[in-house]
Formats: C-alpha cells, structure tokens, sequence
C-alpha cells in the first residue's frame, strides 16, 4: 500500500493551518443562536451555562487564503449570529459550489434551551442535547439530532437523501423519487424543521441507560 503518498497529498491539500480559535459570548437560556454561511462540519452540544463557546478550526491551500476566511459573531445575550465569510467562485470554476478549498469545522456548545438557526453551505451538522425549536437548512451534507427526553414537532425534507425518525409520523417520497418528506404525528412541542438538499436527515431520541442490579 502507498500510504506515504497519500499521507503527504493530504497534506498537501490544505498546505496552511489548521489554526483552531475559541472565544466566549454571553446567551441568555432561552436566547436565540443565528448560524449563516457555514462552510464545513458544525457540532452543538448542550450545557449548563449561560453563554456559547465558539471553537473554528481552518486550515487552507495557502496562507493567503487562510486570512481570507473569517467566522465572526455579532448581536447580544438575547439573540447572537455567528456568520462566516470566505471567497466566492465563479460557477464556471468550481460547478459544485461546495467542493472548496479550504475546510472549516465549528465546535459550539450553548445553553440547551437555545433557539437555533443553522444555515450550512455545506458539511455535516451534529446537534446533541438541545431542547429548544431548531431551523437547519443544508444544502450538501447530512443533519444529525440527538434529542432530550420531551416533545417535538417535527418537519424534515430532502431533496436527494433519506429521513431517519424515532419519532411516530408520515413518511412520503418526493415526486422525483430521489428525496423524501416527514411530518411528525406530534403538533406541540418545540418546532424542529429541517432541510437537506443532498444528505441524510437523522432524528433520534436520547436514550437511558439501562441498569442493572448485582
């Protein structure tokens, strides 16, 4: 096997960085969390706190790039928007928008009744623990949610991709047969409503531990 040439064309792909930062901001518990224009994997994770930590690794082609690319968050405690910024191809260069040159990866964890919305260009979104209405919309990748005990009212779609469920609810496949569509039997509870445009959508529920006595 040639694992030193693989190794070293892996490298060579993003020849600058990684440069991992990680800042603090204050969110009220039941505050909002606004994520735009995210360009590689987002995980969010609850906690017990009443603030977000925000951790963005990058790595790029080259150094130039590398400054280029910018993740920045505006707003207060009561609503807060994390917004990135990176260069723009012209489609007749890059035809699939989200085969970039550079990769991004946000590591968040926020109070876990926080309002979430997650624009995602492209990438894998995690979410584990949180409890508040949650609006997600990716347009490559695939959507993954790890729910806490309680009520949901569910809505997913894809347009190529399937719907995985713990919940009770209709499954139907779209016209083109290549996506699906899912509405939860549940009409209270927090909203969850989630898009994919080419990826899996995976909903499921926290499970306990199961003990066992001696």
């Amino acid at each position: 096997m040639k694992i030193l040439p693989l190794l070293l064309a892996a490298r060579a792909a993003f020849a600058a960085g990684p440069i991992t930062d990680t800042h603090v901001y204050d969110l009220a518990a039941n505050g909002a969390l606004t994520i735009k224009n995210a360009a590689g994997d987002v995980s969010i994770q609850a906690w017990d706190q009443p603030r977000v930590e925000l951790t963005v690794i990058k790595s790029a082609d080259n150094a130039k790039l590398l400054d280029r690319i910018q993740v920045k968050a505006e707003g207060g405690a009561s609503a807060l928007t994390i917004v990135s910024s990176y260069p723009k191809y012209r489609r007749i260069e890059r035809p699939f928008r989200w085969n970039l040159n550079f990769n991004l990866e946000y590591r968040i964890k926020a109070p876990g009744t926080t309002k979430l919305a997650i624009d995602e260009y492209a990438g894998q979104l995690n979410v584990i623990g949180m409890s508040g209405d949650i609006r997600a919309s990716d347009r490559n990748g695939d959507i993954f949610l790890l729910m806490p005990e309680g009520a949901y009212c569910l809505r997913a779609k894809t347009n190529i991709g399937q719907i995985v469920s713990d919940f009770t609810g209709r499954q139907a496949q779209n016209w083109l047969l290549f996506g699906h569509q899912f509405t939860s039997s549940a009409e209270t509870g927090s909203r969850l409503d989630l898009k994919a445009g080419i990826g899996t959508v995976t909903v499921l529920k926290m499970r306990k531990p199961d003990l066992q006595t001696p």
